[in-house]
């Protein structure tokens, strides 16, 4: 990611003149081309499996398009973040892992929009592990969720009857805001420049879309951000004495670098652990987890960080 201060610069020097207003170049910066639609609800989820060094989309849009191979007795779950696809590759060499050290059987990826309520897509997650299921007896799970991702599993979890086995499920969560992230407070609350700036920075890092795949903006006034804030009444809910969970084992990995995000806590003037999360909040006593563990990477690092947190997932998953 590049500096904020140099995004600034450059915008205003090279494209949008000195004499332009501070939203003009924050708007720029979030969408230079001007191409991006307005983001759209998308009322449903997509399910890859991973083979070969590929993701290959079995369910598109709720709907399945493609073959599901027996699952194995130890399949492997991905979620990802806010903003997160797929598509990008950033989680191959996490589900390459899990095949070559024999952690998982198979491995599957739910991708789903990150701008509406995590309530709702974890009904579309419980829907997922259905469809994978294919009406067989209930297997031993190994979910593992990034950042949101691991709020959209455990909400699943806690709130809806997934078909998994009696014991035995394992739940990591890697840099997952648990009692919320204080960016998305100050976001919240910031004036159209810097919102549309943090849009802009969003935007460079991650591919939100619309359903049918095109680019989106944001709007931090949509459930998935709002829901985020420390003070997320969604969040109060979900930790409302959760202790521990019959069926799962939860484990918890934070990022302790700032990293590209270290120029976005300074200008919001926030203090967090990996960029974007808290170490109180990502490793939250609240899951009562079997483990916690750190890893010194920043918060979109942590999903690909081969040193730590790959041997990590590999230890609490093995049988």
């Amino acid at each position: 990611m590049r500096r904020l201060n140099a995004l600034l610069l450059s915008c205003s020097l090279l494209v949008v003149g000195c004499g332009s207003s501070s939203e003009d170049i924050a708007q720029f910066v979030a969408d230079p081309t001007g191409q991006r639609a307005q983001h759209v609800q998308w009322n449903a989820y997509n399910l890859y499996r991973y083979e070969g060094g590929n993701w290959i989309k079995v369910v598109s849009l709720t709907q399945q398009i493609g073959n599901i191979p027996d699952i194995g007795a130890h399949p492997a779950l991905i979620a990802h973040g806010l903003g997160g696809s797929f598509r990008d590759n950033s989680f191959t060499p996490l589900a390459q892992n899990l095949l070559d050290t024999n952690t998982a059987t198979s491995v599957y990826g739910f991708e789903y929009d990150s701008q509406d309520s995590i309530g709702t897509n974890a009904v579309f997650f419980t829907q997922a592990v259905n469809v994978l299921n294919q009406g067989g007896a209930n297997r031993t799970w190994d979910f593992i969720g990034h950042s949101m991702g691991g709020l959209v599993m455990r909400s699943a979890i806690q709130l809806n009857n997934l078909p998994v086995a009696d014991s035995d499920n394992r739940y990591v969560s890697l840099a997952t805001p648990n009692a919320g992230s204080p960016v998305m407070n100050v976001i919240a609350s910031a004036d159209v420049a810097t919102q549309t700036l943090a849009i802009g920075v969003l935007n460079q890092t991650s591919y939100f879309t619309n359903a049918d795949g095109t680019a989106c903006d944001v709007n931090f006034q949509n459930a998935g951000f709002q829901e985020l804030r420390t003070d997320s009444g969604y969040l109060a809910q979900l930790n409302q004495g959760i202790g521990s969970h019959p069926k799962f084992s939860y484990y918890a990995m934070a990022g302790t670098e700032r990293g590209q995000y270290a120029e976005l806590n300074s200008v919001l003037g926030v203090d967090t652990n990996d960029g974007l999360v808290t170490l109180d909040s990502a490793n939250t006593p609240l899951l009562n987890p079997a483990e916690t563990a750190t890893a010194p990477v920043d918060h979109s690092e942590i999903k690909e960080d081969t040193f730590t947190v790959f041997p990590f997932v590999d230890r609490v998953l093995k049988r």
